[in-house]
């Protein structure tokens, strides 16, 4: 005869709940204070009900605070300039509308990421933007003063914020 299971409790705990639905302990009692997840205060603690931990459907597809990047706007898609190519190319992008958009969109996005370090490869591959013209961009912000750049022992550039 095997041994009968414990029923489960009628109230899970705060990290019991969050266990529950594979989230931190933070989401939950963030939705506990938001009262997105019903909650009984005993004493200094919180009971959640069995079936209020089965109803609630935690956002899964937001990332934490710490991992978000804030973006003021997106960049300018490559889709919106025609191609060029040739020695002329950097002349004709400097004076391109969609660099300055680009440059001005890498500004805000330094300012609001200031401990932002990266290259020019890792930047247009996290904006999704042609590699030439983010470099270029930067070049030009660090000229402008606006950025300081780093040499690795590789040789890669690193970019950041001048505060």
């Amino acid at each position: 005869m095997q041994p009968e299971e414990p029923p489960a409790p009628p109230y899970y705990s705060i990290a019991e709940a969050a266990a529950e639905k594979g989230v931190c302990y933070r989401t939950a009692w963030r939705a506990v204070q938001q009262g997105k997840l019903q909650a009984i205060r005993a004493g200094r603690g919180v009971l959640i009900p069995r079936a209020a931990v089965a109803a609630w459907k935690p956002a899964y597809e937001r990332a934490p605070h710490a991992y978000r990047r804030h973006r003021a706007s997106s960049p300018p898609a490559e889709s919106d300039q025609p191609a060029r190519e040739g020695p002329l190319a950097s002349a004709l992008m400097a004076s391109s509308p969609a660099l300055d958009q680009l440059k001005r969109w890498l500004l805000v996005h330094f300012v609001a990421n200031p401990f932002l370090r990266d290259s020019a490869a890792g930047i247009a591959r996290a904006i999704g933007a042609n590699l030439e013209q983010v470099a270029l961009a930067l070049d030009e912000l660090t000229a402008m003063g606006q950025l300081h750049t780093s040499i690795l022992p590789d040789g890669r550039i690193i970019y950041a914020y001048r505060r």
